[in-house]
C-alpha cells in the first residue's frame, strides 16, 4: 500500500496539468496534453473518452462525485487522492471498494481558521479552499515538487447556475448558487497558493479558455505546449 510519503518530490522540477471540469473545456483542444502529466478531477471522468486523455493523477474532494463515479474511476490506471467529504465518504463506505486495486491516497484535513492555509506537507494534511483544484490538487503536486503547473478548464464561474461543468451535473441546479457565495474564499485560497509557489520560486499559469479566475498569469494552452519543459 502507498504512503503519503512516496510522493515527495517524485516530480522535482518538472511540470503538470490540472484539468477541472469547467464549461470552457468544450473550447479546449485537451489532446494537446497527451504526453504531459494531467491531473483529472471529480467528474472528469465522464468526458476522458471524448476528450481523448488519460490522467495520470485524480483528485475527489466532492462526496456526491465520487460516490457517483468511483466504479469507473477506481478502474482506471490512475493515482488517486481523496480530500475532504470524498475523504469521509470513502471512510463511511470503504467496504465497497475491495473489489478494486487501487487503493486511494487518503489525505489528512487540517481543521482551517478563517484565514486558509496552504499546506505544503502532506504528512500533515490538507486544507479546504473550497474547490477540489486547491483542496487536493494545488496541495498535491507542490508536495510532488512540480516547477509548473498549468491550470485548464479551471472556470471559476459560478455565475450560471445552470453552466458551471462541462457536462450536466446532476447537483448543478441546488449546488451553484452556494458555490457563488463561496467565490470570495475560493479565491483567497488560490491567492495563497499562488504566493505559496512563488516564493519557493515555482509557479501556477492559468490557461483556461476564458472564465474568471485571475489570480493567476494566463498563457494559452497552445503557447504553453510548444515550449521547452
Amino acid at each position: 500500500m502507498r504512503s503519503v510519503e512516496d510522493f515527495k518530490d517524485i516530480h522535482k522540477g518538472e511540470r503538470c496539468f490540472i484539468i477541472g471540469t469547467g464549461p470552457s473545456l468544450r473550447s479546449t483542444n485537451l489532446t494537446l496534453l497527451n504526453d504531459e502529466i494531467t491531473f483529472g478531477v471529480n467528474g472528469l471522468f465522464v468526458g476522458l473518452e471524448y476528450f481523448g486523455i488519460k490522467p495520470r493523477y485524480w483528485g475527489f474532494s466532492d462526496p456526491r462525485t465520487i460516490e457517483s463515479y468511483y466504479k469507473q474511476v477506481f478502474l482506471l490506471d490512475t493515482t488517486i487522492f481523496l480530500a475532504v467529504g470524498a475523504r469521509e465518504w470513502y471512510l463511511n463506505n470503504i467496504s465497497q471498494f475491495e473489489e478494486f486495486n487501487n487503493d486511494p491516497i487518503v489525505l489528512m484535513a487540517i481543521p482551517s481558521p478563517v484565514l486558509v492555509p496552504f499546506s505544503t506537507d502532506l504528512t500533515q494534511g490538507v486544507t479546504c479552499g473550497r474547490t477540489v483544484v486547491y483542496d487536493v490538487c494545488l496541495q498535491v503536486v507542490y508536495y510532488m515538487g512540480f516547477n509548473r503547473v498549468y491550470l485548464v478548464g479551471c472556470d471559476c464561474d459560478y455565475s450560471d447556475f445552470c453552466d458551471t461543468h462541462f457536462y450536466r451535473n446532476p447537483f448543478e441546479d441546488r449546488l451553484a448558487e452556494v458555490a457563488e457565495s463561496l467565490q470570495p474564499k475560493r479565491l483567497f485560497a488560490y491567492q495563497n497558493a499562488k504566493e505559496v509557489f512563488e516564493s519557493d520560486g515555482r509557479e501556477i499559469i492559468n490557461c483556461t479558455v476564458g472564465g474568471k479566475l485571475e489570480v493567476f498569469k494566463r498563457e494559452t494552452l497552445e503557447e504553453v505546449v510548444g515550449t521547452v519543459r
